[in-house]
């Protein structure tokens, strides 16, 4: 686990949900990263990140979430981000991550959207 940021791991539905809660900034990204990585590439089919109970991320931590869709993208898998809070939106819409990874207000949201798929 990443100093000040907890990775959770669950499945509903047969579908792969990391959870990210506390921050991500240039201390820990590296070590998140590698975690999330790690887990991505085991996985062969539709990831959803939650980060509902992320408080904080900075350009490092949109670093960890371009290469996560990268890699989902090259493998033409379904890669989805829920509940960011205004700020974490706010940073991920400014360098444009907003316009290549969908982004669902609620996990809910995007289980209903792979279901509906």
């Amino acid at each position: 686990m990443a100093i000040n940021c907890k990775v959770d791991v669950t499945r509903d539905e047969g579908v792969l949900i990391v959870a990210l809660s506390g921050l991500v900034n240039s201390v820990n990204a590296e070590e998140v990263d590698q975690e999330v990585i790690g887990i991505a590439i085991l996985e062969d089919g539709a990831f959803i990140l939650d980060l509902a109970e992320l408080s904080y991320m900075n350009s490092a931590g949109l670093r960890i979430l371009l290469r996560i869709a990268k890699h989902f993208d090259r493998r033409e898998q379904t890669f989805l981000i829920s509940a960011p809070n205004d700020n974490v939106h706010d940073v991920m819409a400014i360098s444009g991550l907003t316009q290549l990874i969908k982004i669902f207000e609620t996990r809910v949201g995007a289980l209903e959207h792979l279901r509906a798929k």
